[in-house]
Order: C-alpha cells, then structure tokens, then sequence
C-alpha cells in the first residue's frame, strides 16, 4: 500500500515509517524545507515538501496514494489560538482534500489529552463524553471531530495514545537525565497515576488501524501497567542504574513555574515548553487509558512493559552520547 505519512522527521513520526516499511508498505513523507530528512533518507523513504498550511497543493501525491496517516501536530504553541489551527483546522483541510482525491483510509494520530483524565487507576469510561482540561487536547478533540467529518467518504481510525518514550524522544529523555543524577521530581507526594507506552508499540498500533476495515473507530494503548509518577522515576532510575531520591514539588510552586514561563515566552516572542496549559494536564490526579478496544476489534497487544522499554530506552541514550 502507498501511504502518505505527515510528521515522519518526528519521534512517533520516524518509528511509524520504519514500521510501515518493515510491513511493505510504500512510504511517502511530507517535510518541511528545514526538516532534518537524514533518518528518513536512511530508510530510503520518497519525501514530498510542503506543508499542512498548504493542503490543497498536495492532491497530485494524494491522488496517488491508498492510505494517510496523519501524525504531525503542535503541542505547545505561542497562543492557543495556533493550537487550534495546526491540530484542529489543519487536520480536518487534510482529511478532506484526502477524501477528494480519492485516498480510501485517514489513520488520525491524536492523544489522551483530547478524552480527558482517567479515574484514579482505572481509564475513562468508554462511550463517557470527552472532557479535556487543556487547549492543546481540545484542539486535538477539535482535529478529531473534523476527521470524522469526511467518515462516510474514506475509511477513518483514530488512535489516542498516552505519553509515548522511546529511542530519539527528547521530552522524556528529561527524566532519564535527571535519574542518572540521582533526581526524581514528583508533583506533591507523586501518587498521580498515569499510562505511557513505548514508541515502537504505538507504530505498531498505528500499522493495525491502517488494516482497520471499519470505519469512525476511536481507540487508546497502552503499554497494560498503571504507574504513578514515583513508579515512573524508580523504573527509569533503575534502567540508568541509579535509586533516584524523589523531589516532591508543592503544587503552587509548579503552577508558578508554569507562569515564569509562559511570560517569558510570550516576553521574547518564543514558545515555552512549559506554561500553564501543560499544568492544567499534569496537575490531574489520573491520565490512565487501556486498550481493551483495540485488543479486541484488531487484535493490537503491547509487547513492552516500563522496565524494558526504558531498559532499552536508555541503552539507545547511552549508546548516542546523551547519557
């Protein structure tokens, strides 16, 4: 199958083209001029410039392609107002100029954040109405809604994944470095509960909701543990042989952090990694998901738990130079 893969120089992005290409599946990426295209040239995959602000200009390749798979997005922007517009509005031009130019299946790579916070240890029930706590999750509950617009003209699976780590990630690659000097942050006493899943897994998710032959079907994945954010920084301590000390961090000192930055950015014209719409998910008590759904209907199954995937995970650091 010839697919069409935007976001393919990114961390999910580059793992889902291996995984297709190892499925043999014919890769096609949309880069921007100043993407980093080594990963991708390495795997030999075609390359196509543009960008998602410029959808209708890409017909001629969609005209040629089977299947989109739509992995690129922004989470953190300068405004919210550019959340909405890459996540959301951006997303559903692409579906619908994917649908005109006859491509039969939409796989929407969207996030946890855009159901909302799941119920202590247990996920979100299913079917419960979406209620995310952030702008960056609902712009992707908007990126959603506008791809399932176009469901009766192409074939539409969406898949929510919660954090993802994994080999070339630079946001949790954070942790790991803070664990290899013996530090493990919590917010307050650290018992909020979350999922993660390894990226490898989520590539694989993505290659079964391709094959997918129903359509409007919203799964998540996860890697079937429940960890809290001191489960979180032991394992990754351990997989970088040390017994991190945790560092609880009063809630009012990380609400204020959050502001310090977002002024900041929005002082010097930049985007901060951390302002208060990251708070308002971090702050919950439960972002826990399951994949009950996508084991039954497509028969999808994680294959690394926490202690390998960071095991491997912080090999592949050390192995680059970054630990």
């Amino acid at each position: 199958m010839r697919v069409f893969l935007t976001g393919g120089t990114g961390f999910v992005g580059s793992h889902v083209a291996e995984v297709l290409q190892e499925a043999g599946h014919e890769v096609v990426a949309l880069v921007r001029e100043s993407s980093d295209v080594r990963h991708l040239n390495a795997l030999g995959v075609e390359r196509v410039v543009g960008s998602m602000g410029a959808a209708q200009a890409l017909v001629e390749v969609l005209e040629s392609c089977e299947a989109v798979i739509h992995v690129a997005g922004m989470t953190t922007g300068k405004s919210p107002r550019e959340l909405f517009e890459v996540n959301g509005t951006g997303s559903g031009t692409l579906a619908r100029v994917a649908a005109e130019a006859g491509v039969g299946r939409f796989v929407y790579v969207s996030s946890t954040a855009a159901q909302g916070p799941g119920q202590g240890r247990e996920p979100r029930p299913r079917g419960v109405r979406p209620q995310p706590v952030s702008h960056y999750g609902r712009s992707k509950l908007m990126g959603e809604g506008a791809v399932l617009a176009v469901r009766e003209q192409m074939g539409v699976t969406i898949l929510r994944p919660p954090p993802v780590y994994g080999p070339r990630d630079r946001d949790m690659f954070q942790v790991f470095q803070l664990a290899k000097f013996g530090v493990g942050p919590v917010l307050g006493d650290g018992s909020r509960w979350l999922s993660v899943i390894h990226v490898h897994d989520v590539a694989r998710a993505v290659l079964r909701c391709l094959e997918d032959e129903e359509t409007a079907n919203v799964y998540t994945v996860d890697d079937g543990g429940r960890y809290t954010w001191r489960d979180l920084t032991r394992i990754v301590g351990e997989a970088v042989g040390r017994r991190p000390v945790h560092l609880p961090i009063p809630q009012v000192l990380f609400g204020a952090a959050a502001l310090l930055s977002e002024a900041g950015g929005k002082a010097v014209g930049a985007t901060p990694i951390f302002n208060t719409d990251k708070y308002a998910e971090m702050s919950q008590q439960s972002w826990v998901c399951g994949h009950e759904v996508i084991a039954e209907r497509l028969g999808w199954a994680p294959t690394l738990r926490l202690e390998e995937g960071a095991r491997q995970t912080a090999q592949w650091y050390r192995e680059q130079g970054w630990l």
